[in-house]
């Protein structure tokens, strides 16, 4: 931009020129004055030296222009060396940095009576050809006093981060007071946040002879990044430009974000929750995050629908969180509870947990060769015994023997056992069926069922009896196995002593005597008693006792000496 002269006083080593008002904030082709900011001013440090650098070929004059005036001031001419008009008692001092190509024009802000009013305006340099301004830059300046006793802190309020600056002093002579708040992290990237204008107010501290210092106040309010990490930030305070640390509560410079770790979900101490109970279940996470988030109840069915439940839901920072839900069969594989860490704007789901709704087993299915009634058979044919029942989970099975307390088989249900029918195997039979709910529920889950086994009458070991005497009691008692329990008897002399005969089977005999057998304590186990009703009609010798059920007969043989009974 060209600037055009209206009218040039000359006065001794002074030179004032009043020209038309304009404002220049750019650099002219041919004509640059560095540094200079952006804005197109730059601040001049109070009792500091400033350097300016006009760069421009052949001859260039400095000037000096009053704030708010179209009224300039020139302080030297420089080409090959400088020629200084007016320097205001040593305020601005022009030197040659390179002949005929560059100059500095230097400021010393010193102590000084106007130095407020003469460093609150701007530099001109002009190229010129003789008396001709060919070309021209201008930059503004700003007389700034940097801040002090200056104190910058964070406090963060879950994600929210505010952060306050209060300056003790600081002078700008555009009266330009600013913050500007920077984020750092880890990696050394710096994001500009948010600039804002302080408030102010004066101190008694004079600068020249009107203007004062003042203290100063900004504010901040921003949010924490998502991005795990750990963050600073910093508050750059103009005029100055000095950067400040914001200090948090704990006096350290960084605060960390860090993601939450996932909920899980567990209902009741047990993998099944039984029916028409109310359960607790309990959500954990070993971690909420930084920012601390909070966690949450959602629950859902097959047509995931979602409802998030009001129980446990304060917002309050624990790792824990519970919920009570009455539960039915309805709920099996249905209903679905999930947690979720609500972590600022982000909800961090957990997995779904899917109720298992366990019950007592029912009472069982017994079955003996497919009856469900108590069942005879006979010895060597085969038995199959089915036991089952429904429960959840899958209840265990047991068949006892009651009758010599033993079990016999134990497996998850269904269980089905076969065997050849023994005679032994005569008993009562149990089918339990239990599983992790059957105490809680107070249910029995048995059945019972008798299963005799048919046989002929037989001796535990020989048909021998052996030998009995018969004195003063005229009895004697034997045992068999037999089912059922025998019901005919016959005795008949085998063999006597005397005459070494054997006799047939004698119908007499069986009056003379009277044989009974009952079942005591199992079913397939009889004791027999033989009582000689006329003692006098039979006589020492061997004797076969026959014993007759519905099975069959069997013959023992039994040694009987009545010769101690006779004297």
């Amino acid at each position: 931009m060209f600037l055009c002269d209206l009218r040039e006083v000359v006065k001794p080593r002074m030179r004032i020129v009043w020209t038309a008002p304009v404002l220049v904030f750019f650099v002219v082709t041919g004509v640059n004055i560095s540094p200079c900011d952006d804005n197109g001013v730059r601040e001049v440090l109070a009792d500091q030296d400033t350097v300016f650098t006009c760069t421009a070929e052949g001859q260039v004059e400095w000037r000096f222009g009053y704030n708010y005036s179209s009224r300039f001031v020139s302080l030297a001419t420089c080409e090959s060396t400088c020629e200084e008009l007016n320097d205001f008692n040593n305020l601005f001092k022009a030197s040659i940095v390179k002949a005929r190509h560059s100059s500095s024009l230097t400021i010393r802000a010193v102590k000084h009576r106007n130095i407020v009013h003469l460093t609150n305006g701007s530099l001109l340099c002009y190229r010129m050809n003789g008396s001709v301004q060919v070309a021209s830059a201008l930059c503004g300046l700003h007389y700034v006093y940097p801040p002090e006793d200056v104190s910058c802190t964070a406090v963060t309020t879950s994600w929210t981060v505010t952060v306050s600056c209060h300056v003790g002093r600081v002078y700008s002579s555009r009266g330009l007071y600013t913050c500007q708040l920077y984020r750092l992290n880890q990696a050394s990237q710096i994001k500009i946040l948010e600039t804002v204008a302080m408030l102010t107010s004066p101190t008694s501290e004079y600068i020249g002879e009107k203007e004062v210092k003042v203290s100063s106040f900004c504010q901040f309010n921003t949010t924490l990044p998502t991005e795990e990490g750990q963050y600073a930030f910093h508050v750059s305070v103009s005029p100055g430009g000095r950067t400040y640390y914001a200090n948090f509560t704990d006096k350290y410079n960084w605060i960390t974000t860090e993601r939450p770790s996932l909920p899980s979900v567990s209902c009741g101490p047990q993998h099944y929750v039984l029916e028409k109970t109310s359960a607790t279940c309990t959500c954990n996470t070993s971690s909420l995050g930084q920012p601390a988030g909070y966690l949450i109840w959602i629950i859902g069915d097959q047509t995931d629908l979602e409802t998030a439940a009001t129980e446990g839901q304060y917002k309050l920072p624990s790792h824990e969180l519970h919920h009570k839900h009455f539960f039915t069969q309805a709920d099996h594989g249905r209903t679905w509870f999930r947690c979720d860490v609500v972590w600022g704007l982000e909800k961090i789901h957990g997995e779904n947990y899917i109720v298992n709704v366990g019950y007592a087993p029912r009472l069982p299915e017994f079955l003996l060769n497919g009856y469900k009634q108590n069942q005879t058979v006979n010895e060597g044919q085969q038995v199959n015994i089915l036991c089952e029942s429904d429960g959840r989970p899958t209840p265990n099975i047991s068949i006892y023997n009651n009758d010599n307390d033993t079990v016999i088989i134990r497996d998850v249900s269904p269980v089905i056992y076969t065997f050849i029918a023994r005679c032994e195997d005569t008993a009562t039979y149990t089918c339990s069926a239990w599983n992790e709910f059957s105490r809680q529920s107070g249910v029995t889950s048995s059945v019972s069922l008798d299963l005799n086994v048919r046989c002929k009458p037989r001796s535990h070991s020989s048909t021998r009896l052996g030998f009995h005497m018969m004195y003063q009691q005229a009895e004697m008692n034997f045992d068999i196995i037999a089912y059922p329990v025998p019901h005919e008897y016959h005795l008949w002399l085998v063999k006597s002593p005397i005459n070494n005969s054997e006799s047939a089977h004698n119908d007499d005999k069986d009056l003379q005597v009277n044989i009974t057998c009952q079942s005591v304590f199992r079913r397939y186990l009889s004791t027999c008693s033989l009582r000689v009703v006329n003692i006098n009609s039979l006589s020492t010798g061997s004797y076969k006792v026959q014993v007759i059920n519905e099975a069959g007969d069997e013959n023992f043989t039994v040694t009987i000496d009545f010769s101690e009974y006779m004297r």
